[in-house]
């Protein structure tokens, strides 16, 4: 189960991510899921080659390619020529065109899927591996020498397949796949190939979360993060009502992602309301609580910061931490006494009380 949060993003040598992770565009601005990287163009001896990967959103695309990373130190230096209208191929492909302005070559063009573009600068002779070829797209910023100069450092697909596994797994993924390490394996080794070869959404999501996922996993965590974006206004649904009875939501995920939303009283006339008034998207996986909570979110926190006042109080010198398990509608206490902070919760609360006590280590201050 997971609360509410988009994927982490770990960046790729050279890869100055931009935000937390490429969030969809909004109506008229560019596609945030392309990024790009350079090489020497072994044909031409004064050209450089750049790449733009482009993922699975639909819309304009625009990125800026110039000869400097930047800064007092590091001049821009001037791009000749270049390739007016770059080569566009991949399932989303139409056409880009680039124009040079003071400083950088900006470039641009619309997909209706993902794409690779590709295209070439000339620069002055002998002045290839002069400066850093800095490409800035809405997601993130590429600055490095070009592939092929002295001191680059190209990127590798050697990825931890443990991570790769795991991340797949904690994200629902893998879900009926659980008997068949062999698919397992063959989804990840198709991974890492699409790499290899150049495939657009293995390129930028080995950007955003570093490693690779297939196109159709791509697509499944999109509609998951869709399905999160719900939440805000879901929250100020539920700031407007007269009547605090909001119990939280979890998203579960899994083949279908589902989020669950809680309410005290009737929670299916309340969802229902919220799906009349908001519109959100893909309401047939938004669900209520499959129990009926007792408690609003609300009161269960202040039950668990009651439960361990005074401080220094035997409860509060047991508990090592407090917070609300949301679709079992409880208070959830971490403590390494667990039989003893349960009876005594039960002789201050009763032995009904909504508290969920499991083994948890303490921290260690340094």
């Amino acid at each position: 189960m997971n609360r509410r949060g988009r994927l982490l993003c770990a960046a790729l040598v050279a890869l100055a991510l931009i935000g937390a992770a490429p969030a969809a565009a909004e109506p008229g601005e560019p596609t945030r899921d392309c990024v790009g990287d350079s090489m020497l163009d072994r044909g031409q001896a004064s050209s450089i080659r750049f790449v733009v990967w482009c993922s699975t959103d639909g819309g304009r695309f625009d990125f800026e390619l110039q000869r400097s990373d930047g800064g007092r130190e590091n001049p821009v230096l001037p791009i000749l020529a270049f390739s007016a209208h770059p080569q566009v191929s991949g399932a989303g492909a139409g056409r880009a065109g680039c124009r040079l302005g003071a400083k950088e070559l900006r470039c641009h063009g619309r997909k209706s899927a993902q794409l690779v573009v590709r295209g070439r600068i000339v620069v002055p002779a002998g002045t290839r591996c002069a400066a850093k070829l800095r490409i800035a797209t809405g997601f993130a910023i590429s600055a490095g020498l070009p592939s092929g100069c002295p001191g680059s450092r190209p990127p590798r697909g050697d990825f931890d397949r443990g991570y790769m596994r795991g991340f797949r797994a904690q994200f629902g993924l893998l879900d009926g796949l659980e008997d068949d390490p062999a698919e397992i394996s063959r989804r990840i080794d198709a991974a890492i190939a699409n790499w290899r070869r150049g495939e657009p959404v293995a390129r930028v999501t080995a950007a955003e979360i570093g490693m690779p996922l297939l196109p159709f996993e791509q697509r499944r965590l999109e509609f998951r993060d869709r399905l999160l974006d719900n939440v805000d206004a879901l929250e100020a649904w539920v700031h407007e009502q007269p009547a605090d009875t909001w119990a939280g939501y979890e998203l579960v995920d899994g083949l279908r992602p589902i989020l669950y939303v809680g309410f005290t009283g009737d929670q299916e006339a309340q969802l229902a309301a919220f799906k009349r008034a908001a519109k959100p998207f893909a309401p047939a996986n938004i669900e209520p609580f499959p129990i009926q909570p007792l408690y609003t979110e609300r009161q269960l926190w202040e039950l668990g910061e009651a439960a361990i006042e005074p401080f220094g109080s035997a409860l509060d010198d047991l508990v090592n931490s407090v917070g609300v398990a949301v679709l079992a509608n409880k208070v959830e206490i971490g403590t390494e006494h667990v039989a003893k902070v349960e009876r005594l919760l039960a002789e201050k609360y009763g032995p009904d009380a909504p508290f969920l006590v499991s083994f948890e280590r303490g921290g260690t201050f340094l």
